[in-house]
């Protein structure tokens, strides 16, 4: 009866390191993962408002959007970016 008592126990503090474990790994991965879309966003917005093609003294009608500035335009809503 010890004996099962103590196997019990033993399973119970195992268990119990292992979630413990397991809940630091998570926590730790959440926070890399929140440090990382922080970086992938101020990359993209930096991209944004960098990239974007600056045209003066040139009448609209004359200007042909490529499918790169209309995919930075959308992203620029997307995100809601200003120039």
């Amino acid at each position: 009866m010890e004996n099962e008592m103590n196997e019990s126990e033993v399973v119970k503090a195992l268990t119990e390191q292992y979630e413990q474990k397991l809940k630091e790994q998570k926590e730790e991965y959440e926070k890399k993962l929140a440090d990382q879309k922080k970086d992938y966003t101020e990359t993209i917005k930096t991209i944004l408002t960098s990239g974007a093609r600056q045209v003066k003294d040139v009448p609209d009608e004359t200007i042909e959007e490529s499918e790169e500035d209309i995919a930075l335009a959308n992203l620029r809503k997307k995100f809601k970016i200003t120039k």
